[in-house]
């Protein structure tokens, strides 16, 4: 009697969890081959803007002095940054390589013109 009115749902409904967290983990684990999404943000778009409100209220609670040296650090990153990137970008070095041709190029045609 006690087995058919206590152990025997209790063995039913431990048996559908377990199919629920097996179930869970297979489609969780499952391969897809054919994409490769590379990395997702989890939670988009909730995560992002939480830690994005959470930083920007941290950050007001700072005094004048932080928000002038975090501005200043900024900025020199960003010229270092962009800097870098101007002067050794493929553009600019096929900038810079076509001028050097075209400056051989006039060099060697006034020689031959001095000859």
């Amino acid at each position: 009697w006690s087995f058919w009115h206590v152990r025997l749902p209790l063995m039913l409904i431990l048996g559908f969890i377990n199919l629920l967290i097996l179930s869970y983990i297979k489609l969780t684990y499952h391969i897809q081959p054919q994409r490769d999404p590379g990395f997702v943000c989890p939670g988009i778009p909730f995560v992002p803007a939480i830690g994005i409100v959470l930083n920007l209220a941290l950050f007001s609670a700072l005094d004048l002095a932080a928000h002038l040296m975090t501005i200043s650090y900024f900025v020199v990153g960003f010229v270092i940054y962009f800097g870098y990137g101007y002067f050794h970008s493929k553009i600019t070095l096929k900038k810079q390589n076509v001028l050097d041709m075209s400056l051989t190029t006039i060099r060697e045609e006034e020689e031959t013109e001095q000859e």
